[in-house]
């Protein structure tokens, strides 16, 4: 996975747009291609997987993508965004009913941005969700003036002060990530998605940028039949685990849970296959995927991190992500030389399938429970005043006005994205990402080939059609894929021990005798028993109060909030971060905002800067660029 960058500044060299490009990457930058065109400069990198074959230069045009955007038919892609740069007469009305009426727009899947140069100016397709995103730098007037897909490389095209934004920086600390259409960066926006932005400069070189939507959330079904929603959504998962499988290997991110485990039963069977489980050390989630690859007879890896695995990643992740989400949802960063070492042509991922199709985030859903648990439970919904604000840690070290200002900026958000029609308001905001962990997809996407299966079109488009009626507690789910396990359904899952499609009475016996293992685990861990983590994750809050390496990145650091002392905290920021008792993903998110900070500086310098006894991320090492013959105007392009 990689980015590019857009200069609307003809100022700005190849060299220099190259170089920023691949700066967050370090030793293992991609290759990368820069093109002169009229208006001013655009790099992208090659995909490594396609063989850079994501890049095409025809005519003086260039059509470029970067992402997991699926069977992409480039041809067609082509003529589509020549017809409707050439047809559109000058309006947005003209741009728009050009977009709705090309049917390649309806076919559009995966997570991906698409730009495409020519001699008067660039257009931009952003995908259904932003699972890419792409961001502006946009002057006080309204214009843009770069693109790109990397918020701090976009940053760093402005000619004025550099600066940060410290409301977006407040929610973050409050939440785990910011209101769209912010950023950490002054000026630096996100685009809206599922949308076509056409920009050009006019003769006095002013930017006008247009944008056309291709593509609105469908409405929740009223009138439907379960058993066709039932056969649909079976379909739909089938076809969009297929569709993302290339040739040579793939690997699936193998969990104890049922979501990965659903994509290895329907990889096809002559289709080379393994599973890949981390951990700190092997425990009933390891055990519970080997279990699965065995049943399916599928080669299974388990990769054990190392015990300074967080603090050895959070540089790497911060560079790619900076405060946008949360570093420590990136789980593969530190993994990549044994990762690689499988040779997978791609990797297979179930995260998020939870929240388009099991209505995992919808707070404003409860759970109605019948005859004390002995009936299926109940959903109904209940009345909100509106989004949460502000938690309580957060408000006890924030500036009051800055709390203020976080607060009245989500409201705005809030009442600009939320559909009261819709029977859960709740996930509908979730749904237009802003969930803190897909940080970790967009860190991981530029180092490995990973496919998240809920970026599928058909996926996304379900999820919003399908009642809340039926998606909480993952009924409908559940359903739909009661047969598809094959041999896998007679394991039981490692979270709570139930075998996939067991009736109701069923699970309540499992779920029963799992209750009874942890309890016996919490009696040995209350008589001072070490006991391993059940599952995947750290025990962030113990490792966050242990670990030597984050004391001394802390220390190392924390220096760097002092820039916000009075103005986004209270107190003293670096007396904050190292407060012990904070609670861990506050601290985590300090620390990582102290990290960014770093390397902030760092880009002005020009100095990378060493922190002593952080553990290296293995990396290797790549080409150096070489200079090629231009594709634009018949200057040298860095390649």
């Amino acid at each position: 996975m990689t980015d590019f960058l857009v200069s609307m500044d003809a100022g700005c060299s190849c060299e220099t747009l190259i170089a920023t490009l691949q700066r967050p990457y370090a030793n293992r930058a991609p290759c990368a291609r820069a093109f002169n065109l009229p208006w001013g400069r655009l790099a992208v990198m090659e995909e490594s997987r396609v063989d850079g074959e994501n890049i095409l230069f025809r005519d003086g045009m260039l059509l470029a993508w970067v992402g997991d955007l699926v069977a992409p038919d480039r041809g067609a892609l082509w003529d589509a965004l020549v017809e409707c740069l050439c047809s559109a007469g000058g309006s947005t009305d003209d741009v728009e009913s050009v977009v709705r009426s090309q049917p390649l727009f309806r076919q559009l899947n995966g997570a991906f941005a698409i730009v495409f140069g020519h001699a008067q100016g660039l257009a931009i397709v952003t995908d259904l969700r932003n699972f890419v995103p792409v961001y502006g730098l946009r002057h006080s007037d309204g214009t843009f003036h770069g693109f790109g897909t990397h918020a701090d490389s976009v940053a760093s095209l402005t000619t004025r002060q550099y600066e940060i934004d410290p409301v977006s920086v407040g929610e973050f600390l409050a939440t785990g990530s910011i209101s769209f259409p912010y950023s950490a960066h002054e000026g630096v926006v996100r685009l809206e998605s599922a949308s076509v932005y056409d920009a050009r400069p006019d003769a006095d070189g002013r930017v006008e940028t247009r944008s056309a939507s291709y593509w609105q959330p469908p409405n929740e079904l009223v009138e439907y039949d379960e058993r066709d929603l039932v056969d649909q959504l079976r379909s739909v998962l089938v076809e969009s685990v297929r569709d993302r499988i290339v040739q040579g290997g793939v690997a699936v991110q193998l969990s104890g849970g049922l979501d990965s485990r659903l994509i290895m039963a329907v990889v096809p069977g002559e289709r080379e296959c393994f599973g890949l489980t981390f951990c700190d050390r092997p425990n009933r989630e390891t055990r519970t995927a080997e279990r699965i690859a065995r049943c399916y007879a599928r080669p299974w890896h388990r990769i054990v991190r190392d015990p300074e695995y967080l603090a050895g990643t959070i540089e790497s992740v911060t560079r790619f992500i900076g405060c946008e989400g949360e570093f420590m949802h990136a789980h593969a960063i530190g993994l990549l030389d044994e990762i690689e070492r499988f040779g997978a042509r791609r990797i297979l991922d179930g995260t998020k399938l939870d929240t388009y199709l099991k209505g995992y985030f919808a707070h404003d859903i409860v759970r109605v429970g019948r005859m004390g648990g002995l009936l299926p439970a109940t959903y109904k919904r209940r009345c909100t005043s509106g989004w949460a604000g502000v938690d309580s840690v957060a408000r006890g070290y924030l500036a009051a006005d800055m709390v203020e200002q976080i607060a009245a900026r989500r409201d705005v958000f809030y009442a600009a994205y939320a559909d009261s029609e819709r029977s859960s308001a709740a996930e509908w905001m979730l749904l237009n990402p802003q969930d803190s962990r897909t940080a970790g997809w967009n860190a991981e996407r530029r180092m490995l080939p990973k496919s998240l299966i809920a970026t599928d079109r058909r996926i996304v488009e379900f999820g919003f059609r399908c009642p809340m009626a039926l998606k909480a507690g993952g009924r409908i789910f559940h359903e739909a894929v009661r047969g598809l396990y094959g041999p896998g359904a007679r394991i039981p899952s490692a979270n709570d021990g139930v075998r996939p499609g067991s009736r109701h009475l069923w699970r309540l016996v499992q779920r029963a005798i799992r209750k009874s293992q942890d309890r016996w685990t919490q009696i040995a861990e209350h008589l001072g028993r070490k006991v391993a983590i059940q599952h995947s994750w750290h025990d962030y809050p113990t490792y966050g109060r242990e670990s030597r390496q984050l004391a001394r990145l802390r220390h190392e650091y924390g220096p760097n909030l002092s820039r916000f002392d009075g103005v986004l905290f209270k107190g003293s920021g670096q007396t904050l971060l190292e407060d012990k008792n904070l609670h861990w993903e506050h601290g985590f998110r300090l620390l990582q905002l102290a990290v960014w900070l770093g390397i902030l500086d760092e880009y002005k310098t020009g100095r990378r800067r060493e922190v002593a006894g952080a553990p290296a991320i293995p990396i290797q090492a790549v080409d150096a660029p070489r200079t090629v013959r231009s594709h634009g105007e018949g200057q040298d392009v860095l390649r």
